[in-house]
């Protein structure tokens, strides 16, 4: 990157950008926001919260305009050269279901009517795609497809049916104390290019019933993924800022050779803790 921003990037006029992605010479951009203009301001276009546009360009595309209904949180290509995955806390696209996670055509923003994922009771914040064509999601739902379920779920990477492997539930508030309190759940996740690992993120004490503040490696080797039980760190356990903060994770990170992951935290600066840092850990230590 150098120094100057490019020319050549469309504008987004008001709200937030969450999380952007290539596929093929299309950039995907998701987040909250209503309109969006093509570099160096230009004709303003309605976009509810997800537009693409010409990676080479910049020019906002024409044949992309979906709706959609509340915040996209996370973006990933699809299965197919022509596909992306969107996630969120939204419940509709182009007034259909199923809510907070749809396959979408790179092309025209419409579902691909051949992936058919269930609904959840809450916002999908993360995804990766898992080996065996495991499509993981984790957020703050409870329920999926109105059946009890935990908040760290895999399904079938094409068909988007619901895949048995994991089925791990997270719980209780990471401030234990009175303060502010957020939802329980999932906020980010880093998967190891070997896909035996992940590291997932967010506001919760235990993991599968084992005690795990704010942070959990995940083994995918067995026949069901499960806590791996050589890695655990007590330095989340702090409590940082309860009256501004629950969980102050914010974001995690693998390295290209997974070898060692990153965590981001924002809970203010707490001298001698990881409350306001990124840290790095290794992964297989």
């Amino acid at each position: 990157p150098g120094d100057v921003p490019s020319k050549k990037t469309p504008w987004v006029l008001d709200g937030e950008v969450t999380k952007i992605i290539q596929v093929g010479n299309t950039m995907v951009a998701g987040g909250l926001f209503t309109q969006v203009t093509d570099p160096l301001n230009g004709t303003p276009y309605a976009r509810q919260n997800l537009f693409t546009f010409d990676a080479t360009t910049g020019l906002v595309s024409q044949t992309c305009n979906p709706t959609v209904d509340g915040q996209v949180q996370q973006l990933m290509p699809g299965p197919t050269a022509d596909t992306f995955y969107v996630a969120g806390d939204f419940t509709k696209i182009n007034n259909k279901g199923p809510n907070h996670i749809q396959l979408l055509n790179i092309n025209t923003c419409q579902a691909v009517t051949s992936f058919k994922a269930p609904s959840t009771n809450g916002g999908i914040e993360t995804m990766e795609l898992l080996p065996n064509n495991r499509l993981f999601i984790g957020g703050f739902f409870t329920k999926i497809a109105g059946v009890t379920h935990g908040q760290l779920a895999t399904l079938n990477a094409t068909t988007g049916a619901l895949d048995p492997f994991m089925d791990l539930t997270v719980d209780g508030h990471h401030n234990t104390g009175t303060g502010a309190k957020a939802p329980i759940g999932i906020r980010e996740s880093g998967l190891a290019p070997a896909g035996d690992r992940m590291v997932v993120v967010g506001n919760f004490r235990t993991v599968g019933g084992l005690a795990r503040d704010q942070i959990v490696m995940l083994d995918l080797t067995g026949a069901n993924a499960a806590v791996a039980t050589d890695w655990y760190t007590t330095g989340y356990t702090p409590i940082c800022s309860p009256n501004a903060f629950d969980s102050y994770m914010r974001d995690v990170e693998m390295s290209p050779d997974g070898s060692f992951f990153v965590v981001a935290t924002t809970g203010g600066p707490h001298s001698g803790t990881l409350c306001d840092m990124a840290s790095r850990f290794e992964t297989y230590a």
